[in-house]
């Protein structure tokens, strides 16, 4: 889409009472649509743009590719106070050899030094990722250096899913195919690793202030994301549309309650 068809619809959402714009793609960091002038321009560029709407709080965009995270990008989450401290990367492996068969084209060093590069640009920035655990050829030794990556990043979040064939890609043919009790074994593995590292992190949040945007009420309690994607619960009255500041005193499960200050 042109820079201005999604500017145009941008203004219209805040002037409707959005409050928070979610740029979506299935690889949305590869952005390059034309400008006014017909130039081609980069997500960065549209991000800065965007940032520049009166009354627009919250920006965030999902979902990225590791090998189009350029240094115009991680920028932004230096510059724009609008942009969440908050990015889904998916990495889909740590481990080299299965990134290569799968044809990414990151290797888990690549992606070590741009989430070092956004740590720098955005000290704040929390980040998450998805994992496939069992493609053809993994072995034990692949999967025990995913298991690895995923203590070393420690995401906020993560998605594990097992391999699932598709006729008519390359990897339905590939030799070695594991099955489905190993598949899931390993996911098993995968998720344990990722709860660990998530609880810490929601454990962490105690004690602390996170601004709060509320969308729904469930059960009498309302909920909504901080700014990095934390699902919160409070006790109040009419919150839909607010942006408010919550102290957080426990962890429920997999989400934070509190109390708004």
């Amino acid at each position: 889409r042109p820079v201005a068809s999604v500017l145009r619809e941008a203004r219209r959402l805040v002037e409707t009472g959005s409050v928070e714009i979610n740029l979506l793609g299935q690889n949305v960091n590869s952005y390059h649509g034309e400008d006014e002038n017909g130039r081609e321009r980069n997500l960065a560029y549209l991000l800065r743009r965007i940032a520049e709407i009166d009354g627009l709080q919250r920006i965030r965009y999902t979902t990225s590719y590791p090998a189009d995270v350029d240094d115009d990008l991680i920028a932004c989450h230096r510059d724009l106070k609008k942009l969440m401290p908050y990015l889904h990367l998916p990495i889909q492996s740590g481990s080299d050899r299965i990134l290569k068969a799968m044809n990414r084209r990151h290797n888990s060093s690549d992606y070590l030094r741009i989430v070092e590069k956004l740590q720098q640009a955005n000290p704040a920035l929390r980040m998450s990722s998805d994992f496939i655990v069992g493609f053809p050829g993994e072995t034990e030794e692949h999967q025990r250096e995913t298991l690895e990556f995923l203590e070393k990043v420690a995401f906020s979040d993560v998605h594990v899913f097992p391999y699932s064939r598709r006729p008519g890609t390359p990897a339905d043919k590939m030799p070695n195919q594991i099955d489905r009790a190993e598949k899931a074994r390993r996911s098993k593995q995968a998720r344990a690793v990722a709860e660990k590292t998530r609880r810490a992190y929601l454990e962490s949040a105690v004690g602390t202030v996170l601004p709060v945007l509320f969308e729904t009420k469930e059960d009498g309690l309302w909920q909504g994301h901080s700014d990095t994607y934390l699902l919160v619960r409070v006790e109040g009255e009419e919150l839909r549309g607010q942006i408010r500041n919550v102290e957080i005193t426990g962890v429920s499960g997999d989400t934070l309650v509190g109390k708004t200050v």
